[in-house]
C-alpha cells in the first residue's frame, strides 16, 4: 500500500522506466518492487496512479488498475508471458499513450531532481571558497586559471550532473571555467573528461590538484562525525584569555570547525 504519511515520494513501487524493448503494441517498460527503504527513485503517488490507470498487463492484456494486479494476475491469460519470476512481470503502454507518458515522465524526473537537490543544501560560501582555493583557482577539468576580467570566469559545477541524479554534496561539487561547464552541459564529469579534455603538458599538475581536492573533501565524510564533534569540544575547552591575537585565531579556528561539523551533518541526510 502507498504510505499516506509521506507527502510526496511515497510509493512502494519502483519502476525502471528505461525501455526494455519496443513492440508493435506500444512502449515497454519494466515494473519491479522496491525491496527496502534504500535510496531509489521513488515516484509520486500521482504518477503511480496515472501509470496504473493506463498500463496494460502483458499476461491478461487488460488495464492494471491497482497495485495488487502487479503482484498476481488472476485473470485469464491471453498472452504467452509466463510470469515465472518477478522480472517477467512487465506491462506496456499502447501507442497513442506514449506522447502523454513521455511528457509526464519528464516532469516526474524534473520534480525528483529538485527534491534531491533540496535534500542536501549547497555548502556554505566559506567552504565553497576553500574548495576553489584547493583547486588552485583553476578549472577542475582543463586546468585553466580563473581571472576576474570576465575571460575565464568560474562556475560551480555538479561533477555527476543533476540530470543524472547528482546532488549538492560537497563530494559532487567542483569549480569549472565557463567554457567547460557549458560544453559539459548534462554530461557526467568522468564522461566529459574522457571525451573532451585534451592531454596537456600539465597532466601531472592536474592530477596533483585533483588528488589534493579529494583528500580535502574526505574531511566532510559522514564517518568523521564523531571525530569532528570531539575536535569542537576540545577546541572550546582551550580558549585563550590574555592574548587578543591568539583569541582572534581561536575564533577563526572555531568557526571553521563549526562549518565543517555542519557540512558533515548535511552529508548524512
Amino acid at each position: 500500500m502507498i504510505k499516506p504519511e509521506v507527502p510526496y515520494y511515497c510509493s512502494p513501487l519502483y519502476l525502471t522506466m528505461s525501455p526494455t524493448g519496443s513492440s508493435e503494441q506500444g512502449y515497454v517498460f519494466e515494473i519491479t518492487f522496491r525491496a527496502s527503504d534504500s535510496e531509489s527513485f521513488e515516484l509520486s503517488k500521482a504518477f503511480v496512479t496515472y501509470i496504473l490507470k493506463i498500463a496494460v498487463c502483458t499476461r491478461c492484456l487488460e488495464t492494471i488498475g491497482e497495485e495488487q494486479h502487479l503482484r498476481t494476475c488472476d485473470k485469464t491469460a491471453r498472452s504467452v508471458s509466463p510470469w515465472s519470476t518477478a522480472r517477467d512481470r512487465f506491462c506496456f503502454l499502447t501507442s497513442h499513450q506514449v506522447a502523454e507518458f513521455r511528457k509526464r515522465w519528464s516532469r516526474e524526473k524534473a520534480r525528483f531532481r529538485k527534491y534531491k537537490l533540496r535534500k542536501i543544501p549547497k555548502p556554505s560560501d566559506e567552504i565553497l571558497l576553500e574548495l576553489r582555493n584547493q583547486q588552485g583557482n583553476r578549472c577542475y577539468y582543463c586546468f585553466v586559471e580563473f581571472d576576474s576580467f570576465g575571460v575565464n570566469t568560474f562556475e560551480l559545477d555538479h561533477f555527476d550532473s543533476v540530470a543524472h541524479g547528482g546532488s549538492n554534496s560537497i563530494f559532487n561539487l567542483v569549480y569549472a571555467c565557463a567554457t567547460c561547464n557549458k560544453e559539459k552541459f548534462t554530461e557526467n564529469g568522468a564522461e566529459f573528461l574522457n571525451r573532451c579534455v585534451p592531454k596537456t603538458d600539465a597532466n601531472d599538475e592536474i592530477r596533483r590538484m585533483r588528488r589534493s581536492v579529494a583528500r580535502w573533501k574526505k574531511r566532510f565524510a559522514p564517518k568523521n562525525l564523531a571525530d569532528v564533534k570531539r575536535l569542537v569540544y576540545e577546541h572550546g575547552r582551550r580558549i585563550p584569555r590574555n592574548d587578543p591575537i591568539e583569541f582572534d585565531e581561536w575564533c577563526r579556528e572555531g568557526r571553521n570547525l563549526l562549518l565543517r561539523l555542519e557540512q558533515v551533518r548535511r552529508e548524512i541526510k
